[in-house]
């Protein structure tokens, strides 16, 4: 969906071609279009002063489609702020793919993957909204390579102005999924056979209770209260 631009030189005639069929012709030395399909090829006929004519080798263009929803138009929203990530897939750091903020399943925001330094790669994610504080912030990874996405194991507040992390010390998203147990009457005793960054109560059961739900494990209790 983003624009590509090419540049030719060398000229002051320039014809541009998509898959050898003309779509530009004159002194404009670039040639800028978000239209193109993955796999076609972009090549220039070039004029000089003197009327030498040469033909580009053409240039095959990879177009990345995101997964449905995944779009955004800043211009929509009032306020904005920053998250510098970093996503680890399975414990391995990802080199490659793209990154958004949803609220629910409104993209909010989507970063692709910046070089740091050599094998580390850092997400400048601008998030927006329409409040300046209040809305709750989800994260998707998405590895084009593969054609799947991946939640990610932490929310974040959003507050206008925000600028969390940077590519030396960035905020740090994980892969994870749902984990959904249905309870029977009486007790239940469970284990998510795992340990997340956030084993706190309202992270860990976070829906399908109703007041006067009692828990507990080892050495403390809650009861369970709507809101």
């Amino acid at each position: 969906g983003a624009d590509i631009t090419f540049t030719a030189g060398g000229g002051t005639l320039y014809d541009f071609l998509v898959d050898g069929a003309s779509v530009q012709n004159g002194s404009e030395n670039t040639y800028s279009t978000s239209l193109l399909t993955d796999g076609q090829v972009v090549s220039v006929i070039v004029t000089n002063a003197e009327g030498c004519i040469s033909t580009s080798a053409g240039i095959e263009v990879n177009v990345i489609t995101l997964p449905t929803g995944w779009e955004i138009n800043p211009s929509e929203f009032t306020y904005s702020g920053q998250v510098t990530a970093k996503v680890f897939v399975n414990g391995i750091a990802v080199q490659t793919g793209f990154l958004a903020a949803f609220d629910g399943e409104e993209c909010r925001g989507i970063a692709e993957a910046t070089y740091y330094q050599v094998n580390d790669y850092y997400f400048g994610l601008t998030c927006y909204s329409d409040v300046e504080t209040g809305e709750t912030l989800a994260f998707k990874y998405y590895d084009n390579a593969l054609d799947s996405t991946y939640k990610t194991d932490k929310t974040l507040a959003f507050n206008s102005g925000m600028d969390i992390g940077d590519p030396s010390s960035p905020y740090v998203l994980k892969n994870c999924s749902d984990f959904t147990l249905s309870f029977a009457a009486g007790w239940n005793w469970f284990s998510v056979n795992t340990f997340p960054d956030d084993m706190s109560l309202n992270s860990v059961l976070s829906s399908g209770f109703t007041d006067g739900d009692y828990i507990k494990n080892q050495t403390t209790f809650s009861f369970y209260s709507a809101g």
